[in-house]
C-alpha cells in the first residue's frame, strides 16, 4: 500500500444507505482534487450479521483511494467502533464522520489548502440550515437549572468565523494522526458508549494545552438524529450515563455527589421531555 495521507474512518449501525452515499461523495471529492494523495476509507460495521447488507466498494474503485471494512461480531457502540477503526489507520491525517455525514465536492481541495492540527467543520441541516455544532463544556448545574442550555449550547457562537473551540460535535472532525495519539483514544468506559466520549476527548485536548479550530471554510451537509433515532428512549438513558461518567471524571464533589443519587431522576426527566417533543411534533 502507498504512503495513505488521509484515514477516513466511518462507523456505522445499520445505514447502509448514507453510508454508500457518503463513499460515493469522497470518490468524487478525490476525483475533484487533483493532487496526488492517497486516500484509505475504514468502515466499522456494528449492525448484526443478519441485517447486513452490501456495501458497494466495487463500484467505487479507483487509483489512491482504498478499502477496509471491520465487522463487529456484537454491537460495540460508537465509541469502541470509532478506536476500533483509528487503531487500524495509517494515515497522516484523520478524518472522523459520522455515517450519517454528506461530504461536498471540494472537500479535499479545502483540507489540501489548509494547515490541520484538529479542525471542526461548519455543519449543515439538508436544507442549507445552520446546524449548532458547537458546544461548551457541561456542568451539571447547568443541565439541571438552565432550561435552554444557553451556555452550554453557544447561542452567542458566530458560525460564519473561523475561531478556537472547546467542543465541536464529533459527527465531522479533522485531526493530525500524531496528535491524536499525543492525547489519547477515546475513553471505553461502559458510560460512555454512545454519548460523551467525544466530549471527554476535547476537554483532554484542553488540558494538554491544544486547541480546537472551527473553520466555516469547510462544510458537511449532517443529516442530525438519522442513527440515533433508532434507539428509542435509550438513547436518553446513554445520553445521562454518557454525562453521569463525564461529571464523575471532570466535575465538581458537589456535582459527583448530585448525579450519584439523582441519575434516575435526570434520566425520568429526559424521557419525559422527550415524549413532550413527539407529541408535539404529532399536534
Amino acid at each position: 500500500m502507498k504512503k495513505i495521507k488521509y484515514s477516513i474512518v466511518i462507523p456505522t449501525w445499520n445505514n447502509y444507505v448514507q453510508v454508500n452515499k457518503l463513499i460515493n461523495l469522497l470518490v468524487y471529492a478525490k476525483l475533484y482534487c487533483d493532487n496526488n494523495f492517497f486516500v484509505e476509507i475504514i468502515i466499522v460495521d456494528d449492525t448484526p450479521e443478519k441485517m447486513r447488507e452490501e456495501i458497494y466498494l466495487n463500484k467505487n474503485t479507483i487509483d489512491g483511494i482504498y478499502y477496509k471494512i471491520i465487522y463487529n461480531k456484537e454491537n460495540i457502540g460508537f465509541t469502541k467502533s470509532l478506536n476500533k477503526a483509528i487503531k487500524s489507520s495509517n494515515g497522516k491525517i484523520l478524518i472522523i464522520l459520522n455515517d450519517d455525514i454528506e461530504i461536498r465536492q471540494d472537500f479535499f481541495f479545502i483540507l489540501e489548502n489548509k494547515s490541520i492540527n484538529i479542525l471542526a467543520p461548519k455543519l449543515l441541516y439538508p436544507d442549507g440550515r445552520i446546524q449548532k455544532s458547537i458546544r461548551r463544556f457541561p456542568s451539571l448545574l447547568g443541565f439541571v437549572f438552565d432550561k435552554n442550555k444557553k451556555e452550554y449550547f453557544c447561542n452567542d457562537f458566530d458560525y460564519n468565523k473561523q475561531q478556537y473551540v472547546e467542543q465541536p460535535m464529533f459527527s465531522a472532525l479533522i485531526v493530525k494522526r500524531e496528535l491524536f495519539f499525543k492525547i489519547g483514544y477515546l475513553d471505553e468506559n461502559n458510560g460512555y458508549k454512545l454519548y460523551f466520549s467525544d466530549v471527554d476527548w476535547c476537554k483532554r485536548v484542553a488540558l494538554a494545552g491544544y486547541s480546537i479550530e472551527y473553520n466555516p471554510d469547510l462544510i458537511v451537509i449532517h443529516h442530525h438524529g438519522i442513527s440515533g433515532s433508532k434507539l428509542g428512549l435509550y438513547k436518553e438513558l446513554l445520553w445521562v450515563k454518557g454525562l453521569k461518567r463525564y461529571i464523575e471524571k471532570y466535575g465538581s464533589s458537589s456535582e459527583k455527589f448530585f448525579i450519584k443519587y439523582m441519575f434516575w431522576v435526570i434520566v425520568l426527566g429526559k424521557i419525559i421531555s422527550k415524549i413532550k417533543r413527539n407529541i408535539g411534533k404529532k399536534d
